[in-house]
């Protein structure tokens, strides 16, 4: 997809725009917009479709796509990617052998990678399970979607503004409690709805679902945040760029196993129960990340020199 063209650079370009400093900001609000158009969008598409027909939203995202690309043509700085001392021309192979290279030698860059992926899995699963989700445990439309989704958008771009003022906030900690709060919220969304039809009080269920929705966004945005910032502040000009272009490859493999498989267990067991599933693995991964990782989290708080590219033989 286009994509998976310019997702890299759009990316890896922030640390090229603002300081160091600015770079937990920066990613605030750079995905506070990101998700505000996912939201937007719906609602926005519906309405061109019924007043202007069925193709104005691809007329209008073409539209988009081009204002955009005036908009970066006219940035004043240099966006383009920087080589490093090398006579080798350009090769696919050996620049994904570098971006390797550079992820080993980095444990917080590692770090950051797997909990991008993690957000991003979680993401899917919850997108792809949603209209289900709406329909046989809510009993409502799946076109209610709006329920939980705005709630969750409010939720992320609340913590989007929390840690866009506090740059410096411990990450490790974030990373767990974010972790075991997604964890709690989603356990509660898939259990919760069974308790209260037994207790005659499901019509709490739709206040429940947009509060529990709200705290779901908070812990997705300390997910997501933390871990583009510290793929930025740890890569250098030269690395930057294949270390993004490696990332987005392998996330967008990773989450074609939870689109997959998250339809057909939601089918084998409920839709609720998969969600409290989902729930609880992400309460024991928290345990187990607060148990037996907790020392390798360090690195995400420590103030470690961005990782150079291999020199060339």
């Amino acid at each position: 997809s286009a994509g998976q063209v310019f997702a890299p650079a759009e990316a890896a370009s922030i640390p090229s725009l603002v300081s160091r400093n600015q770079i937990t900001e920066a990613t605030s609000l750079f995905m506070t917009t990101v998700i505000l158009t996912l939201v937007l969008g719906v609602p926005a598409a519906t309405l061109a479709i019924a007043f202007l027909g069925n193709f104005a939203p691809f007329y209008i995202a073409a539209a988009l796509f081009g204002i955009a690309g005036l908009a970066v043509w006219r940035v004043g700085t240099n966006l383009r990617a920087v080589r490093g001392e090398t006579t080798q021309s350009p090769n696919i192979l050996r620049e994904l052998r570098e971006g390797l290279t550079i992820l080993r030698a980095s444990a917080a860059l590692r770090l950051g990678l797997y909990q991008l992926a993690l957000a991003l899995i979680i993401v899917f699963t919850v997108f792809a399970l949603g209209p289900a989700y709406m329909v046989k445990v809510l009993s409502r439309s799946d076109q209610d979607t709006y329920i939980v989704l705005v709630p969750a958008t409010f939720g992320l771009v609340a913590t989007a503004a929390a840690l866009g003022t506090r740059p410096n906030f411990p990450r490790a900690i974030t990373f767990v409690a974010a972790v075991l709060t997604a964890g709690v919220a989603l356990t509660i969304m898939g259990v919760v709805p069974e308790v209260l039809r037994h207790a005659g009080a499901f019509g709490l269920m739709t206040p429940v679902a947009v509060l529990l929705a709200l705290i779901f966004g908070c812990a997705l945005g300390a997910l997501l945040i933390p871990a583009f910032t510290v793929l930025q502040e740890r890569t250098t000009p030269e690395s930057r760029g294949r270390i993004f272009g490696g990332i987005f490859t392998v996330i967008n493999a990773a989450v074609a196993v939870p689109l997959l498989l998250a339809g057909v267990i939601a089918d084998l067991v409920g839709v609720g129960r998969a969600v409290a599933a989902l729930g609880v693995i992400l309460l024991l991964l928290g345990v187990a990340i607060r148990t037996l990782g907790w020392r390798r989290l360090a690195v995400l708080d420590s103030d470690h020199h961005p990782v150079a590219l291999p020199v060339a033989e």
